[in-house]
């Protein structure tokens, strides 16, 4: 073997060496707080949710979770665009919804029906998006909840029916949830994830 061969294993050697270093060094970086983000029975809002939650705070991993009565309609390849999801699971994969709260660092509900946020509000939760809340919100996750498809602020009610629409969102932040606007949900949660 020549000196010029050696030379050449040995440079091999290195780059090789010095690629795998680099795979190990890069793999922690895209580590980052687990944000589970549930898509429940509506759809209104969710463009800017998803939009929002996208441009939100760098390095977490963003997981959506998408109830039984979603799949059909919202197909995992869209949030995975739309959302800038890391995984997308369906209420079946992601299993038992108190476990799921349990391994999140924060949560997100980027659509919630107003009968599942009543549920949440008044401490009786029966459905998988209800319980998932819930669970996160007894275990003093930062959960972020979009207000969007409750219809609360509904300009041609009356006051009385005003103040009826919005007392979910009062209960709720009481219990230490944020409620926003879908369009805000990436500030929110930045700003949950920073205090």
């Amino acid at each position: 073997m020549s000196e010029q061969d050696l030379q050449n294993l040995v440079a091999a050697a290195v780059r090789a060496v010095l690629e795998q270093l680099g795979q190990q060094t890069e793999a922690p970086a895209a580590k980052g707080p687990v944000v589970r983000v549930l898509i429940a029975d509506t759809e209104r809002g969710l463009d800017f949710a998803l939009a929002s939650l996208k441009a939100g705070p760098a390095r977490v991993r963003l997981e959506y979770v998408l109830t039984s009565g979603r799949q059909s309609q919202v197909t995992t390849a869209f949030v995975r665009e739309q959302g800038g999801a890391s995984k997308v699971l369906t209420e079946a994969e992601a299993g038992c919804p108190l476990a799921l709260a349990r391994g999140a660092d924060a949560v997100v509900a980027a659509s919630l029906d107003r009968p599942s946020a009543m549920r949440v509000a008044l401490t009786m939760p029966e459905t998988f998006a209800s319980k998932f809340l819930f669970e996160a919100l007894r275990r003093g996750r930062p959960t972020i909840i979009a207000t969007d498809g409750w219809a609360w602020e509904a300009p041609e009610a009356t006051p009385q029916m005003r103040q009826a629409l919005a007392e979910p969102v009062g209960r709720l932040e009481v219990f230490g949830a944020v409620c926003s606007p879908a369009s805000e949900l990436g500030g929110a949660l930045a700003a949950a994830l920073a205090s």
